[in-house]
């Protein structure tokens, strides 16, 4: 359990990022790929704009009018918004580690309902600023809210005092070889599989039945 001032004040703040984080990630699914093949974009060519994000959080973590030049500047945006995801992920799970000693997996998951209730918030807000006020407008209102929630990151978290139990890394090969983490990174490929078809295919499929922006970001 949460037991100091501290340890509350640590989670509120990685549990808020993780929040709008998961929202910024999701905020795009019922808009952006009718979007998309109105610029002239094939359904793999926005795909690969929602999957890019993913993949460059894979590969960080361990170590326009023009239908090209439009998915072109999606997938740059992605890859800068997950490489700063990563550094986050990253970070906060280590804080956690550090800080929650006595509970890791308390905590991990607690995080993680913070993300998860995020992507569900995300394209049902994203939706209705976007029916609100256009494309541009579910970018700036969510992601500025991003910017404050990492800014009341930098001056409300405590000073983090960083201690090594031991000198000896494993590496990511390594852990993947022991049975019950293999089982849960392939339990978690699954469930993000799942996700990611739907991101992509979800309002497409919905449009055929004349549904709403709205509509579409509820069911997402």
């Amino acid at each position: 359990m949460i037991q100091s001032k501290r340890q509350k004040l640590i989670a509120v703040v990685i549990g808020t990022i993780n929040f709008f984080s998961a929202i910024c990630v999701s905020l795009q699914s019922p808009f952006y790929p009718d979007k998309a093949l109105e610029k002239g974009a094939t359904s793999s060519q926005y795909g690969l704009v929602f999957g890019v994000f993913e993949l460059t959080v894979f590969i960080v973590c361990p170590i326009i009018e023009d239908p090209n030049l439009f998915v072109i500047a999606g997938i740059i945006t992605r890859i800068c918004e997950a490489l700063g995801n990563s550094a986050f992920i990253t970070a906060s799970f280590s804080i956690i580690a550090q800080e929650f000693s006595n509970n890791v997996a308390t905590m991990f998951s607690t995080i993680e309902m913070c993300f998860g209730f995020g992507l569900i918030v995300g394209p049902t807000m994203g939706a209705y600023l976007y029916v609100m006020g256009g494309f541009f407008l579910p970018f700036v209102i969510l992601g500025t809210s991003l910017l404050v929630s990492s800014l009341f990151a930098q001056f409300v978290l405590p000073p983090m005092v960083i201690s090594r139990n031991s000198d000896s890394k494993a590496g990511v090969l390594e852990a993947i070889s022991i049975l019950p983490i293999a089982l849960a990174c392939l339990c978690v490929f699954s469930a993000s599989l799942s996700l990611g078809f739907l991101q992509v295919n979800l309002e497409p499929h919905l449009k055929e039945f004349n549904t709403t922006t709205m509509t579409v970001g509820m069911f997402s």
